[in-house]
């Protein structure tokens, strides 16, 4: 989908994931967390989840599967002008447009201003209860993807809660 894109993480992403076990803080109920790291991101997650490698990138399972999401970095020669408007349009042509589906999208936002460029487009297909937010930054010339899919999405506000809880725990390497 990516013309101009080369891939960074492939199949060696778990060679390049750094994963190791943390005690969470006993204020959060004494819960473990895993660690996932790259070069241009950083991930902590409940070790309940399940990270595994996936053509161009890693997928994280919750324990249930409810939830997965997926994180890929690229690295892009594409100049940054008009970048986000061609993701937003590949990104709805991919992921929302299969025929079954009838997303509505909630939020669509692009900030353009930081160091870090980003944008966001959060989509909710309430006949199947399917909810995916996903959020691209661009940082010169390497783009990470972040895409949250809920399986089942009963409401979008618990969704979106819980979405933000697990978004915390993500950060961008600069």
């Amino acid at each position: 989908m990516y013309l101009a894109i080369k891939t960074i993480l492939l199949p060696l992403v778990m060679l390049l994931l750094n994963i190791s076990n943390v005690i969470g803080d006993e204020v959060e109920s004494e819960l473990k967390y895993i660690e996932l790291s790259t070069d241009t991101w950083e991930f902590s997650l409940p070790e309940s989840w399940k990270p595994v490698a996936i053509e161009g990138g890693i997928r994280i399972d919750s324990h249930d599967e409810v939830f997965a999401i997926y994180l890929a970095t690229y690295l892009t020669e594409s100049g940054l002008i008009g970048w986000a408007q061609r993701d937003i349009k590949m990104v709805k042509e991919s992921k929302y447009s299969a025929p079954d589906n009838d997303f509505e999208f909630i939020s669509e936002n692009v900030d353009l201003k930081n160091e870090i460029q980003s944008f966001v487009l959060d989509g909710y297909d309430k006949k199947s209860n399917f909810r995916i937010y996903t959020k691209h930054f661009r940082i010169g010339n390497k783009l990470v993807t972040l895409s949250i899919h809920d399986h089942w999405c009963q409401s979008y506000e618990e969704s979106l809660k819980f979405t933000d809880e697990l978004l915390n725990g993500f950060k961008i390497k600069t």
